[in-house]
This record gives structure tokens, C-alpha cells and sequence, in this order.
């Protein structure tokens, strides 16, 4: 799979409360792109995390990484460890 571009998204609000908000802007702009949105963790991700994940819809595993794609991605702000980086 090739990346033809990439949209960099940065919360400057130390509030945890936004962060799902910049969770579901991701996802809007994956769903109109139809592109994929980088999600990076501690370590790698649970194969049921895994599993979840691309039941929803499409989920590339890349180590400590997924990429996933609109549906996915609200599966994984709907799951409970869901969490954004900051």
C-alpha cells in the first residue's frame, strides 16, 4: 500500500476531554478521503483489539501501529482502552 499523502493532525488543548473530539475529526476525514487513519500504542495492540478492529473494517497491523480506516476507527473510539496520544 502506497501513502499518497499525509494530514497531520495536533491537539494544543491539554484537556482529555478534547481528545476524542480530534478522534472523530480523524475519522470524518478518513471517511471522506477514504484514507486511513494512524493509530500508535505503547506496544503492540491485543489480538482481540486487533480482531475487533477489523471486523469493523479495514485494520492494518504495523507493530506498535494500526491504520485504520473510517469504520474502524469508530470502533476504536467506542472501544473502552480507547485513548489519543498526545
Amino acid at each position: 500500500m502506497a501513502v499518497r499523502r499525509d494530514i497531520v493532525l495536533h491537539d494544543f488543548v491539554s484537556d482529555l476531554a478534547a481528545r476524542p473530539a480530534l478522534a472523530r475529526i480523524a475519522q470524518r476525514l478518513a471517511r471522506r478521503t477514504k484514507g486511513l487513519v494512524l493509530v500508535e500504542f505503547p506496544g503492540p495492540p491485543s489480538v482481540d483489539l486487533l480482531r475487533r478492529l477489523s471486523d469493523a473494517g479495514q485494520c492494518v497491523w504495523a507493530g506498535d501501529a494500526v491504520y485504520l480506516d473510517a469504520a474502524a476507527m469508530g470502533a476504536w473510539i467506542a472501544h473502552p482502552d480507547f485513548y489519543v496520544v498526545k
